[in-house]
Formats: structure tokens, C-alpha cells, sequence
């Protein structure tokens, strides 16, 4: 007289078991009631009824079962072990967070709502109005999720939500963030084109969208030294005059966005590829020297002496205005041009002089 464990059923929640059965063979003497085993818990039934229910369990968790018929003779065997694993509860409501915006990206993060092992999966959804319908972006079973290729400037909305095999809990809040405008892309390195003493800095210019302008920040840096800004604005060009012979400038060029509907808020972009410019040192001409001496023929001794000093003079005095003694290997370079232009002039004069 025992209950056959196969022809048991069960019906399970998160919090209760309902068992039923076959009744047994009763050999011969009604079978008065029954005894349910659970976790060594022994439930009494007093009447031939072949159910039982098991109430007052923990979620999610696995019990042993057996039963045993009883009639006037006494008990009989107990049947096979059954195990049964009551369900679990509906997930807690996951608290959503935003945790980071880009005009690229955005980062979501929610709570963890696991309990006692059991799995869990989350869904994640995304709108671009709280009145529009929400479209999965996201399922799994991480607790954060990274969307890209947003677009810049605009509002979106997220909501999620835990599910298990008990179900869906109910949808978090509904958070939302706006992402911010890109700044403009980078520019190719400036061209430099030298001049005598000045050079032509350029740069190619960037499409701007409308109720946008688009500035540029030019900065030089002279043999190496901090960068500095010399221009700004909308122009794509710049001429940066005086400059000095041998000495190595650099530059760089920056966009900047410049929102103008938005207080005029401005998005700089990244600075270019540096281009460098270096003007070569002059060199003394001797054709003054030359012109000189060619009317020694038509002019007195002492005129063309007088007119190649003067002349000599002058270039010299020009060239002494273009050096930046400040500069060590400038010195070098002019102190023995100097002792250079003496010899020729002392020469020139003996010259003359015969």
C-alpha cells in the first residue's frame, strides 16, 4: 500500500505547493488518510481525499516529498522522493540612473535585484518622448549599458525593468537626458606661405550649420617656446608680420562652434597638426660693391669711394635692423658678418685709394 511517486502532480507558487495523487492498492481496508513528508515536516490528512496542500514555503527553493496512505491496519510504505521547487517572486523594481553623456554615447545604470541566486534579466527601453513607444535598446543580465551613436543635441527618455520566471516587475521611472552639440572636427595643418619679412597662414574652412558660426584660434610658437594666440576669428587666413630671419615659428589652428540661438555658447574643437615656417638669414649682396667700382672710370677717386661707402653703409645698417641679437647663434652669425663687411670695406678703400 504505497503511493506511486509517478503519479503525483503539483501545482507550485513562489509561497505554497499542491500536491495530488493516485490513490494506492488499499489490500483490503479502506484507506483512511494520508501523511505528507516535507523536509522531514509530516503533514496530516484525516479523509481519503488523495491532495494536499503545502503552504508557508520559502521562494525559489527545493523540498523533498513523500507520502504515505493510512487505513484501519496502519501505515504503509512511504513513497518515492519528490522534489519540487516552488517558484520565485516577481522581481523588485530596478532604480535607474543616468551616469554619462556625450554627443556620442550614453551610459545607463540600474540596480541589482538578484535574490538567492535567482536569475534575472533586465530590459531596457528608450523613447524620444514619454508619449512615444518605448523600443528595447538592451537584454541581459548586466546591471549597465552604454548606447552609442547618439545623436547630438537631443532628448531621450529610459525605462527598465527585472523579469524572471515569476514575471515582469514593474517598470522603473522614466529618467531622461539631453545630449550636448559635437564640437567641429579638426582641420588639416595650416599652410605657411613666407614672405620678406612677414608670412600668409592658411587653413581650409568648415561647413557650419545653420543658426551656427564657426571662429578659428590661430597660435604661433617662436623656436619652441609656450604657443600663443594671435588671431581670432571667422577669417581663414592670417598674415603675421615681423618676423625675424632664422628663427624657427610654428603653428597651429582650432575651430570653435558658436551656438548663436544659445546665449552664444561656444564648442571648441582639437587643435591641428603643427606647420612651421623659417625665414632664411640674408646675405650680404656685393652688388653695391660692384656698381661702385664699374664708374671708377667716369667718376673721381674719391666720389665712387664716397657712394660705395655710403651705399655700403646703408644695406648694413638695414640688415642690422632685421637681427635679433637676443638670439645666441644670431650674435655669432652677425659678429662675423661684421668683422666680414670691415675687411671689404677697408679693401674697397685701398682699392680706391691707388
Amino acid at each position: 500500500m504505497a503511493v506511486d511517486e509517478s503519479s503525483v502532480n503539483f501545482l507550485v507558487s513562489p509561497t505554497a505547493i499542491t500536491l495530488s495523487w493516485e490513490a494506492p492498492d488499499d489490500s483490503g481496508s479502506a484507506i483512511i488518510g494520508y501523511k505528507v513528508e516535507c523536509d522531514q515536516q509530516v503533514s496530516v490528512v484525516d479523509q481519503p481525499v488523495s491532495q494536499c496542500l503545502l503552504d508557508g514555503l520559502r521562494p525559489d527553493t527545493v523540498y523533498k516529498i513523500r507520502i504515505q496512505a493510512t487505513n484501519s491496519i496502519g501505515d504503509g510504505n512511504f513513497s518515492g522522493v519528490i522534489k519540487v521547487k516552488t517558484k520565485p517572486v516577481v522581481p523588485d523594481v530596478p532604480k535607474l540612473e543616468v551616469q554619462s553623456v556625450t554627443h556620442g554615447s550614453i551610459k545607463v545604470k540600474w540596480s541589482s535585484v538578484v535574490k538567492s541566486g535567482t536569475e534575472v534579466e533586465y530590459v531596457l527601453e528608450m523613447a524620444f518622448n514619454k508619449k512615444d513607444v518605448f523600443q528595447t535598446v538592451y537584454r541581459g543580465n548586466q546591471t549597465s549599458h552604454k548606447l552609442n551613436k547618439v545623436r547630438e543635441d537631443t532628448l531621450y527618455f529610459f525605462r527598465v525593468r527585472a523579469v524572471n520566471e515569476a514575471g515582469d516587475s514593474p517598470q522603473s521611472d522614466v529618467v531622461d537626458c539631453r545630449t550636448p552639440k559635437s564640437p567641429p572636427p579638426a582641420v588639416k595643418a595650416p599652410k605657411v606661405v613666407p614672405g620678406d619679412d612677414f608670412c600668409l597662414v592658411q587653413w581650409p574652412k568648415l561647413l557650419q550649420c545653420e543658426g551656427e558660426d564657426i571662429s578659428y584660434v590661430l597660435q604661433c610658437s617662436k623656436s619652441g617656446a609656450v604657443f600663443l594666440d594671435i588671431y581670432k576669428g571667422a577669417e581663414c587666413q592670417f598674415k603675421y608680420s615681423k618676423l625675424e630671419p632664422g628663427i624657427s615659428y610654428q603653428f597651429r589652428v582650432k575651430p570653435v562652434r558658436v551656438v548663436l540661438c544659445d546665449a552664444r555658447s561656444s564648442i571648441p574643437g582639437s587643435w591641428s597638426p603643427v606647420a612651421a615656417c623659417t625665414l632664411p638669414l640674408p646675405s650680404l649682396s656685393s652688388s653695391n660693391l660692384v656698381a661702385g667700382t664699374s664708374a671708377h672710370d667716369q667718376r673721381s677717386p674719391d666720389g665712387a669711394k664716397d657712394r660705395t661707402t655710403a651705399s655700403t653703409r646703408k644695406t648694413f645698417r638695414q640688415w642690422l635692423g632685421t637681427i635679433d641679437f637676443a638670439d645666441e647663434r644670431v650674435a655669432l652669425v652677425a659678429a662675423g658678418t661684421f668683422v666680414l663687411i670691415c675687411v671689404l670695406l677697408i679693401s674697397s678703400y685701398v682699392l680706391l685709394s691707388n
